[in-house]
């Protein structure tokens, strides 16, 4: 009999706990559902739409913690950088408990169909000042297998792609991280502004970046706290160049074929040891006249203690460029901002002949005080040796063909000249150049009156050597000026020079 009735008494209370369980259910599928199918989801998620925002078309939950999400877009804003990334399908599995301590722990995400990708704009989203307190998200673990597009700014990356992702940010100006995350793509397409640039290749990219604030590291400085490893094999594109007649050059990228090898280790500002890169693509185009050049470059890249660079690109009897550069950066660390500082470091030899739309950079070169410069369009065939990010002595610089101009003592001399500058070695080493200029046919005029011209020849040359540094030419230099069949259009010119208005030239010319 006791027994009977303890036994009825358990069936009543287990009886009222299915059905409590079952009204549990039962309400948290109406209300989950309703938040998913209802204006009450977005507006939740959506309460800074400026920041974040959230959209899907239709969603389920058939157990607590477990959400499915159908055409779902994600939008946000950092500082400068506009993301958006959208899944056809999207599934989750959400820890309620720690909820109620106000962290969102997702343990698992996965994404079908993924499209995605950043851009830049000119309005500054800045970020509040940081508050205690924000709520924490923790995702361990967000993959796809159907990643078809990624993109940045203008450029694109598309193929079948899988993809990895874990993470964890605290809000508010809070700590995050990026646990290591892996993204692989293969028989991708690599476009830049709607051209092609990689074709049929395989990539992989890995990912991960140390717990860091973001006052301790913002914008392009989260670089410092990261490990990046990029790996790339594919066909290239190539590019053509075509030179208009004012010299100046024009480039795109057209269909072609060369090859894409590269395997990059960068960690917290430094390349890895093994770090390497090869890459080769067709250059053609057509220069000035309208004659169509080929050209072929390569460019290999191999990191130990220190970074190597090399580029090639051999001398073809339609070509109008070559080179060969062996250039050697010391040490492996890579600046993020100033990338200019990398200048110094470097050395190495460079023999080459290329085309520049303008050799107002050969005055610089030669002659800081400005008495001396060079312009206009023109080949520039050198082969030079670098020291410490300089010129050193045994460099060699030609130009067959530049306009020249030489202010002497009030006076202008200008023409049509080829010049030559050549570095020797000093008793101590240091380079002492020395610099040739020819002007087959010239004119002199007054400085003050660049259009009257009193002088004019042919076969002016002018020898400037100088002791030091080639940027300090003109506090060393010696020059001599030689000149053949000078003669003066118009004696008149002379007439302010005259001791007396007695004594005038009213016109005729000499030599």
């Amino acid at each position: 009999m006791a027994w009977n009735s303890l036994r009825n008494t358990g069936v009543r209370w287990l009886r009222r706990g299915l059905i409590v369980l079952a009204a549990t259910y039962a309400l948290y599928l109406m209300a989950g559902n309703a938040f998913l199918n209802t204006a009450l989801g977005a507006r939740a998620l959506n309460a800074k739409p400026e920041r974040f925002q959230m959209h899907w078309s239709s969603g389920r939950t058939w157990w607590p913690g477990r959400v499915s999400l159908r055409d779902v877009v994600l939008r946000g804003q950092s500082r400068r950088l506009v993301w958006e990334a959208s899944a056809m399908r999207l599934e989750g599995r959400i820890a309620l408990w720690p909820l109620l301590s106000r962290r969102l722990h997702v343990s698992d995400v996965r994404a079908d169909e993924v499209h995605g990708g950043v851009r830049r704009v000119e309005r500054d989203l800045v970020a509040p000042p940081a508050r205690a307190g924000g709520w924490e998200l923790q995702f361990d673990r967000i993959a796809s297998a159907s990643v078809r597009r990624a993109y940045f700014d203008g450029l694109l990356l598309e193929g079948d792609g899988t993809v990895q992702v874990g993470f964890y940010k605290q809000l508010q100006g809070g700590p995050m991280t990026l646990m290591p995350s892996v993204a692989r793509f293969r028989k991708a397409r690599l476009a830049y502004a709607g051209a092609e640039v990689v074709r049929e290749a395989d990539a992989q990219v890995r990912l991960a970046m140390d717990r860091h604030r973001r006052d301790e590291a913002a914008g392009i400085d989260k670089l410092l706290k990261s490990e990046l490893a990029v790996a790339l094999k594919g066909k290239t594109s190539g590019v053509d160049i075509t030179i208009g007649p004012d010299g100046k050059g024009a480039l795109r990228l057209v269909p072609g074929t060369g090859t894409a090898d590269l395997d990059v280790v960068f960690a917290r500002g430094r390349l890895a040891p093994g770090s390497r890169v090869r890459w080769s693509m067709p250059l053609g185009g057509h220069d000035a006249t309208g004659t169509t050049r080929r050209d072929a470059l390569g460019l290999a890249l191999a990191v130990d203690r220190d970074i190597v660079v090399k580029a090639t690109m051999p001398r073809r009897d339609d070509g109008r460029m070559s080179l060969d550069a062996d250039l050697t950066l010391r040490g492996n660390d890579v600046p993020l901002r100033r990338f200019a500082s990398l200048l110094p470091r470097a050395s190495g030899h460079v023999v080459g002949d290329w085309h520049f739309s303008s050799l107002r950079w050969l005055s610089d070169m030669v002659a800081q005080a400005g008495w001396l410069s060079f312009d206009g369009a023109g080949d520039v065939h050198a082969d030079v040796r670098i020291a410490g990010g300089r010129l050193a002595a045994g460099s060699r610089i030609a130009v067959p063909g530049v306009d020249a101009v030489a202010e002497v003592m009030g006076n202008r001399v200008r023409g049509r000249a080829r010049a030559e500058l050549q570095l020797d070695a000093g008793a101590q080493d240091q380079p002492i150049p020395r610099l040739q200029v020819v002007m087959e046919h010239f004119q002199v005029a007054s400085s003050k009156a660049p259009a009257a011209v009193y002088v004019q020849g042919r076969d002016l040359r002018l020898s400037v050597n100088a002791a030091g540094d080639p940027a300090q030419l003109r506090d060393t230099l010696e020059a001599r000026v030689t000149f053949a069949g000078a003669r003066v259009p118009d004696l008149r010119v002379y007439n302010a020079f005259l001791p007396s208005v007695q004594m005038r030239f009213d016109g005729g010319a000499a030599r």
